[in-house]
């Protein structure tokens, strides 16, 4: 049975979204129909992408039709009531079908109309909607197609690279933080070394795994961008946490003068307090900022007061900064 929804407040101007009209359908099998894109095109001419084919050469060099359940959507597309419903729902305006969730929806373009041309076209949706419902209904009445999602494979690696990132980005909030200015970068540069090449194996590994199916290159395109996301963070995060945990190396204190105090403003109201003294590294210029707490630019003198500096090498060569904090004596 079908039941129209109500219009959604997307339709009219001025709500978020494009303007949509759906209908409950019982099948629960899903599809997309939208414009063939060059993209798409490119992907089909290469036998990357499934192509479903409806057997009408001008319905399938128009219209791309995505799907998990391939045989259902097969069915549907080489059906002429549904082929005529998708071309009659185009004249009406539509962007772009789908059904999903046991509903079907028609977004439309957003163009400004009158209030009564909007609600004829909303109707005239709905009854299209409603012939195409009709022959969901039969088709499903003669046959039992199979109703596997077939989406596993991205719903896992889209979970593992969200993992990654959520990793990476834990691991540089606790140890990015107590490294000196400018070894971060350095660090960074190092893990890229490994994390870039593992992301080039990964994606073709992907490509692979996700190929043959109607919207095998989206589904790429979302996973490669996650790729990118999550395994470099994974990386700058791990050497990070490994730099921190593993270092063993010998500890130095330096005591030394404060030359200047510097703020630096950044958004809102964050303000990032800086010492700048001497620096101790030959051929790095005269003096280095040190990064400060309030308390500490609050209470130091310039030209008067010593900071008292412990440093680490790190594990992978990056110096941690172990404590600084502001001396009572007045120097040497």
């Amino acid at each position: 049975m079908t039941v129209p929804l109500p219009v959604p407040v997307a339709a009219h101007a001025g709500a978020q979204g494009p303007p949509s009209v759906s209908l409950k359908c019982a099948s629960p099998h899903s599809f997309r129909v939208q414009r063939l894109g060059g993209p798409t095109r490119w992907f089909r001419r290469i036998g990357y992408t499934l192509a479903i084919l409806s057997g009408d050469h001008d319905f399938d060099e128009r219209w791309s039709v995505e799907s998990n359940d391939h045989e259902f959507a097969q069915a549907l597309v080489r059906e002429r009531d549904a082929r005529a419903a998708i071309a009659q729902l185009d004249v009406l305006g539509c962007q772009a079908l789908g059904h999903t969730r046991r509903k079907l929806v028609a977004t439309f373009s957003p163009r400004r109309r009158s209030r009564a041309e909007r609600e004829q076209q909303e109707q005239a949706l709905r009854e299209q909607l409603s012939a195409l419902d009709g022959v969901i209904a039969k088709l499903c009445r003669r046959h039992s197609f199979p109703h596997d999602g077939g989406r596993a494979r991205v719903a896992v690696l889209a979970v593992l690279l969200s993992l990654a990132l959520t990793a990476g980005l834990a691991g540089l909030a606790f140890g990015a933080d107590e490294l000196l200015d400018g070894e971060l970068g350095w660090l960074t540069l190092k893990s890229l070394l490994v994390s870039l090449p593992l992301t080039l194996v990964l994606g073709v590994a992907m490509a692979w795994l996700l190929a043959g199916r109607s919207s095998s290159h989206r589904e790429l395109l979302v996973t490669l961008f996650l790729a990118v996301l999550s395994l470099p963070a994974l990386g700058v995060g791990a050497a990070v946490t490994i730099n921190r945990l593993a270092d063993e190396g010998p500890t130095t204190m330096r005591r030394l003068p404060v030359l200047e105090l510097k703020d630096r403003r950044g958004d809102g109201d964050h303000v990032t307090h800086f010492a700048v003294v001497p620096e101790w590294e030959p051929d790095r210029g005269p003096t280095r900022w040190l990064k400060v707490g309030r308390s500490v630019s609050a209470e130091a003198k310039a030209g008067q007061s010593w900071l008292r500096l412990t440093t680490s090498p790190g594990r992978l060569g990056a110096v941690r900064v172990l404590e600084l904090r502001l001396e009572d004596a007045a120097g040497p």
